[in-house]
């Protein structure tokens, strides 16, 4: 996955690296399952979350969207799965994908709060 951290420290996944992670071939594929959830603040979401930002080592601009957003967008549609939005099989693939990232993700990231909760320590 195309992924990257910014000079302002925001780390970010290309488009093309989100769709790939969520197994679909462009991030409109993704903007159309949004629009299955049912939630107005849903539709757009890539478009609102989405930024622009000049690739490491290089002057080309890429399009990308924090992790912040990428995690959203994973949630909005296994919730849709779960909520029976979604109505093909296709669909429901691509809500399981979504879960399987928020798991590893909540996995490692429990790690990385119990590392600094135990290293950071007062002392």
């Amino acid at each position: 996955m195309d992924c990257y951290v910014l000079d302002t420290g925001e780390r970010v996944i290309s488009m093309s690296g989100m769709a790939d992670c969520i197994g679909v071939k462009d991030a409109g594929q993704i903007e159309n399952i949004l629009a299955l959830s049912g939630s107005a603040t849903d539709e757009g979401m890539i478009e609102r979350e989405g930024l622009a930002f000049i690739l490491p080592d290089s002057v080309s601009i890429a399009r990308g969207i924090s992790a912040h957003g990428f995690l959203a967008i994973c949630r909005v549609i296994f919730v849709a799965m779960a909520q029976g939005q979604l109505a093909t099989r296709r669909e429901r693939e691509l809500a399981l994908h979504c879960a399987a990232i928020l798991i590893a993700c909540a996995e490692v990231g429990l790690a990385v709060l119990i590392d600094e909760a135990t290293t950071a320590g007062p002392g």
